[in-house]
């Protein structure tokens, strides 16, 4: 069986505009050693591929034509290598290795 994670709800509402965002977005490049929260990281797949409608038809985050949506997004970590699933938030683990 294939294990797989249920990443917590993404957050829908922020304290700060895109505008602002867009403005004080700035390139890092001294990156931290620990991992990211689970919080964080769902939030970071959800703004990526995330689904916004479920239904008869499903709306993501990112546009596609023809509500294809060709991409898939991989999580790789010290413990795991993983595909995020967007339609159920979850990652499905493929790998229980350091990649």
């Amino acid at each position: 069986m294939t294990e797989t994670k249920q990443l917590p709800p993404p957050r829908l509402k922020g304290d700060m505009s895109l505008e602002e965002a867009i403005c004080r977005r700035r390139s890092v490049r001294s990156y931290r050693e620990e991992r990211l929260a689970d919080d964080v990281l769902g939030q970071l797949l959800w703004s990526a591929q995330g689904v916004v409608k479920q239904g008869e038809s499903l709306r993501r985050t990112a546009p596609s034509a023809g509500a294809r949506y060709p991409l898939e997004t991989y999580v790789a970590t010290a413990g795991f290598l993983a595909r995020y699933q967007p339609a159920k938030h979850k990652l499905r683990v493929l790998r229980q290795v350091d990649v």
